[in-house]
């Protein structure tokens, strides 16, 4: 197997290690997709000329938000199972917080910036209990639940937060469930199998029942991508990778990838329904043969990899947290200042504010919120429990997705 030249991570990204490059490629992708889907706020549907087929790039959202659950609940689950063999107990638990205060740092600075934004802009008309309220239950990881039951009061401009409440959330309950059972681990596989298809069931029933709002804000409802990467990771970390899947890694990657295209191209045809049913569970189980795929031997020279090696994607991806978290506040502010400006004007205002806000936050908050980790987190004992790098080692967009190094690997 031939090996392809490694990509230069650029000098404005915050130092990591043993990063995967078509992860963060995928990262890239989605967080792009996620970023186009929210676009209606600058640049609304009436404003676009007929796209045809490439309408589906604005409306893949849905489609990104479980590929990031994918990539998480395999990467954290395989973190939190190598830390269990360490100590059963402290090593899955003393992982997570890391991992929660590292991304709790980046969310509080985002949303201190919101406060005075509010307070220093005259546009800005959100009531003082909406924002308040707002701003405490995403800090606290509760925003989805808020949302759901105060629609109308919740602030737009941090609206996307659910995703990461619903992610912390899930990974309280899967913490004490490895902490439970890493040492049985058929009973874990099966218990994540079976809960991953009663979540299908569950999400088309809460969808017809109470529609499509409240079935994308219930964590239950919204689990299948961290529960299917879980249940991937619960059945191949620790052990050898299995001969068949060595030897088919670079056709389950790039299978995944066509699967995950075609998902995403139906998104033309198929309404928000879609997503609820069938195309929710094609989504799910495609991304999951990708990231297993490119996580157990896919070959580098594999079209899959390549195309997600591209530089461009995988330097979205490694900044994709912070992407995540300043898009939708730059779009509303623009929305509020620039709103009856004529659409290519409008644009370029939106991509060079956005632009400018990344590189700025990425390089003065991610490094500062991973220095504070390290020292939390430095000492031998709790570095040791938590997998041996205090450093970012996988989850969420933006954090490092390789393999623990030494012998974890």
């Amino acid at each position: 197997m031939s090996s392809a030249p490694p990509v230069a991570v650029p000098s404005t990204l915050h130092r990591v290690v043993h990063r995967s490059l078509p992860v963060d490629g995928l990262r890239g992708a989605a967080i792009a997709l996620v970023v186009l889907f929210h676009a209606t706020v600058v640049w609304p549907t009436a404003e676009r000329p007929p796209l045809g087929s490439l309408g589906a790039l604005f409306q893949g959202g849905n489609i990104a938000v479980s590929t990031f659950y994918v990539i998480s609940g395999y990467l954290v689950t395989k973190r939190m199972l190598a830390a269990s063999t360490r100590s059963r107990v402290w090593g899955p638990l003393v992982y997570l917080e890391q991992r929660t205060v590292r991304i709790a740092l980046q969310v509080w600075v985002l949303l201190v910036a919101v406060l005075l934004a509010w307070r220093l802009d005259p546009t800005d008309t959100t009531s003082s209990d909406a924002t308040i309220r707002s701003v405490l239950a995403a800090a606290t990881f509760t925003f989805n639940t808020y949302v759901r039951d105060h629609a109308l009061a919740a602030r737009a401009d941090i609206g996307p937060l659910y995703f990461l409440s619903i992610d912390v959330q899930f990974f309280v309950v899967a913490a004490l469930v490895v902490v439970a059972l890493a040492r049985r681990r058929r009973l874990l596989v099966g218990i994540a199998v079976v809960a991953l298809v009663a979540t299908f069931w569950w999400r088309w029933q809460l969808y017809l029942d109470e529609g499509w709002f409240r079935a994308a804000l219930t964590t239950t409802a919204r689990m299948d991508g961290l529960l299917a990467g879980a249940a991937a990771a619960a059945l191949l970390q620790g052990r050898p990778t299995p001969t068949w899947l060595r030897r088919h890694a670079t056709a389950l990657a790039g299978s995944g990838l066509l699967l995950l295209a075609g998902v995403l191209l139906s998104c033309v045809f198929v309404g928000i329904d879609g997503y609820f049913g069938l195309q929710g569970v094609v989504t799910t189980l495609a991304a999951t043969a990708l990231v297993v795929g490119l996580a157990n031997g896919a070959s580098v020279d594999g079209p899959g990899s390549r195309v997600l090696s591209w530089r461009p994607l995988v330097v979205l991806g490694q900044a994709s947290l912070t992407v995540f978290l300043w898009h939708m506040p730059v779009f509303q502010l623009v929305r509020r200042h620039a709103g009856g400006w004529d659409t290519l004007p409008r644009l370029l205002v939106t991509a060079v504010v956005l632009g400018a806000v990344v590189v700025v936050v990425h390089r003065a908050v991610a490094p500062v919120a991973e220095a504070v980790v390290r020292r939390v987190f430095g000492s031998r004992r709790l570095s040791r429990l938590a997998g041996g790098d205090p450093r970012p080692t996988a989850s969420l967009p933006g954090e490092a997705s390789g393999e623990p190094a030494g012998r974890d690997r």
